[in-house]
């Protein structure tokens, strides 16, 4: 079973193309069957044509490489197909994925290949501990090449946003014309296109290529050396006559819990750290590029090795119970290990990033209140940027709101930002107010008044009266003065402080 698993799979792959053909009548390749490529006139007509046929279209599948976005012909396809198609769905399918999971082929097969040669005594290895380091060579020349695999994702997105029109190149001097005809007839000009390929044509393939993971028909094929291997073993003992109990935990442990569930958890674990690392070390740094190689290699190994001695343990207890609970927390480990969990994982913690980038950048960008003209600041405080929960303020004309909303604390040095009202709610049919003004953060002058406080103004209307404010309240004795003598940034009262705020 072992020796037949090998050529089964590689027939199976040279055959796979041409199962799907077997039942269709006619096979034909539309760009040569309707574009003539002898005739100019002809030549030009099937190439417009080309927009009929994706505007007919459900879906536009891309077969991503690194250089796709080089070929001026596949970039004539993405605009032509946007444009005749504009609700039509993109899916991008990445070569890259099929390259790692024949990486992994590789490995899967090197390592069991190795295993069973030293099990058969072709290679004198001696211990158990030998075989797995020999083994796992062809897995740590593999992980490298995982990682190597993998850039083309990265590469992918940098593709994207760097995108000029200008670097794709065509073989026929003709074609090359004509297609930049008809980007500018569609897009205005190259300029505009670049533009829809930076920003639209990469947020929209942006999740997919989040999102590109192996399908679970990849796993499984990963697998079958080593649920063969354990079926020969499983075989045997049943040849043996051994117990039934010794062959249900034989077939629980080792064919289910470790040949399928632990191999695919520590694929997933390669896959991830391989992902994840490789755009680390690039360039001078050569020998800490492969030292993180290893360093996957190590941990994939350790995880590997885990699961082994868990299983046989399990096994030897020769309890069908026991065995059924390892599989299921086998289970429950690889289920942890999906791509949906780590995907949730990824986009909680590129949330939180994005979102302390955000107030960084807004604290930044604040612009503070210049310090009102004749007031003497002795000391101000700097502030990390902080939210300050907003109070509920209820005023009508004629009186001034507390700040309502102070969204970031200003630099050392100024006296503070504008705040917002983002919600007032007032008594009707009283008009609402529009505006209101913040008190600096610290200022130690001692001047009679206090800044920031609600203060009546000189002029009430008939009936006007504070239904509520917020804290600080009014100090005892502040002077209220007419609108005209108030300070720059302030309402109501002059933009002095009786103690530190």
């Amino acid at each position: 079973m072992r020796a037949s698993s090998l050529p089964t799979m590689i027939l199976a792959l040279c055959i796979a193309p041409y199962v799907g053909d077997l039942f269709n009548k006619q096979v034909a390749f539309i760009d040569m069957a309707s574009i003539d490529q002898t005739d100019p006139v002809q030549k030009e007509q099937g190439i417009s044509s080309i927009a009929g046929f994706l505007k007919k279209s459900d879906e536009l599948q891309v077969m991503w490489s690194v250089d796709y976005l080089s070929r001026l012909w596949c970039v004539f396809e993405l605009a032509a197909y946007r444009t005749a198609n504009p609700s039509g769905k993109i899916t991008l399918m990445p070569l890259f994925v099929e390259k790692t999971f024949a990486v992994l082929i590789v490995a899967v097969y090197g390592f069991t290949s190795v295993w069973v040669l030293a099990e058969a005594k072709f290679i004198p290895l001696g211990s158990e501990v030998w075989i797995f380091g020999v083994a796992f060579v062809p897995v740590g020349l593999s992980v490298h090449a995982l990682r190597k695999s993998f850039l083309s994702k990265h590469q992918l997105l940098t593709a994207l946003a760097n995108f000029e029109l200008e670097n794709s190149t065509c073989s026929s001097e003709f074609d090359r014309r004509f297609i930049l005809r008809c980007i500018r007839r569609w897009y205005g000009g190259p300029e505009q296109f670049e533009s829809f390929v930076r920003k639209e044509l990469r947020e929209e393939l942006l999740t997919q290529i989040r999102q590109t993971s192996f399908r679970s028909g990849y796993y499984l094929v990963t697998v079958v050396p080593s649920v063969c291997a354990g079926l020969d073993s499983l075989v045997c003992l049943w040849r043996g006559q051994a117990p039934t109990a010794a062959l249900v935990t034989h077939f629980v442990c080792l064919v289910l819990a470790f040949d399928i569930c632990w191999i695919v958890i520590t694929f997933k674990l390669v896959l991830l750290l391989s992902d994840g690392s490789a755009q680390l070390c690039l360039g001078r740094f050569r020998f800490l590029d492969y030292a993180i190689s290893l360093m996957i290699f190590v941990a994939s190994g350790m995880i590997f090795m885990i699961g082994l001695v868990g299983s046989r343990l399990a096994r030897n207890t020769l309890s069908v119970s026991t065995a059924l609970g390892w599989l299921a927390l086998s289970c429950i480990l690889m289920a942890l290990t999906s791509d949906c969990v780590w995907r949730q994982v990824l986009l909680a913690l590129r949330s939180a990033r994005s979102g302390r980038e955000t107030l960084r950048r807004s604290a930044t960008e604040a612009q503070p209140v210049p310090v009102a003209s004749g007031v003497p600041v002795t000391k101000s405080a700097a502030y990390p940027p902080r939210p300050v929960a907003a109070p509920q303020v209820y005023y009508r004309p004629g009186t001034v709101a507390a700040p309502a909303t102070v969204t970031y604390a200003a630099p050392a040095g100024t006296l503070g930002q504008p705040a917002a009202v983002r919600s007032v709610v007032t008594m009707a049919p009283t008009p609402v107010a529009t505006s209101v003004t913040s008190a600096p953060l610290s200022v130690s002058t001692r001047t009679l008044g206090q800044v920031g406080v609600p203060q009546v103004a000189t002029a009430l209307p008939p009936g006007a009266r504070i239904i509520r404010t917020s804290q600080p309240t009014v100090v005892p004795g502040a002077q209220v003065v007419p609108a005209s003598a108030t300070r720059p940034n302030t309402v109501g009262g002059p933009a002095y402080s009786q103690s530190a705020y």
